[in-house]
């Protein structure tokens, strides 16, 4: 497991028995503009992690935000872009603590790791 922190924001990646690559955001984000860092901070843990990894040797990606508080702030919606536009098979895990940050796109958001894991190993 590869960790790194940043300003109360945890950031942590690994593969997982089923070859899925979990990737994980813990902590407490500020609100509104005041958390701009810490969404640059989460924009480009992924970015370099993706440009890091070869994503083919993975069956999909999981990020998980279920342990992230999340209340509102711009920032996190590049993001949420960046994970959209992979042409990959992805999820993203979210809990009551994150709730704002879910939107409407089909099968990129699930409630909890259960189902995200569900999303990701029934998919041919």
């Amino acid at each position: 497991m590869k960790k790194n922190n940043y300003n109360g924001i945890a950031f942590s990646y690994e593969k997982t028995d089923l070859n899925l690559l979990l990737v994980k955001f813990v902590g407490r984000s500020f609100s509104g503009s005041k958390g701009n860092e810490q969404g640059e901070f989460i924009y480009e843990s992924l970015y370099e992690l993706f440009q890091k990894l070869n994503l083919n040797d993975f069956k999909g990606i999981i990020i998980d935000f279920t342990n992230l508080e999340y209340t509102f702030g711009n920032y996190i919606f590049n993001t949420i872009t960046l994970i959209h536009t992979l042409n990959f098979p992805k999820a993203i895990a979210y809990s009551d603590k994150c709730l704002n940050l879910i939107d409407n796109r089909p099968n990129l958001f699930f409630n909890g790791m259960k189902s995200a894991v569900e999303f990701l190993t029934t998919k041919e």
